[in-house]
């Protein structure tokens, strides 16, 4: 019999978090919409550019790297070169 009214404070006692939960949700959801300092329709276009400016940095550094990976690559082996020569 305990463990039957253990259990049942436990269900309660979930269900009421999940709703508190959910509450939270919809106050935040209502409270972020009547305080947006721009319309949905700026802030989505800000928020694709800044993604699009960042997918374009992040494509410019891409191409910088495989641009200067053969160079430095050749630049270690002459430097490796050159301290086995000046071993011998």
């Amino acid at each position: 019999m305990q463990t039957g009214r253990v259990l049942a404070r436990l269900n309660l006692n979930n269900s009421m978090h999940i709703r508190s939960f959910f509450n939270g949700l919809l106050t935040g959801i209502v409270l972020g919409i009547l305080f947006a300092p721009a319309s949905g329709e700026t802030t989505r276009r800000r928020l694709g550019k800044k993604i699009d400016d960042t997918q374009d940095s992040a494509t410019a550094d891409e191409t910088l790297i495989v641009v200067e990976a053969p160079v430095l690559v050749t630049m270690a082996a002459i430097a490796v070169e050159n301290d086995d020569n000046r071993l011998q």
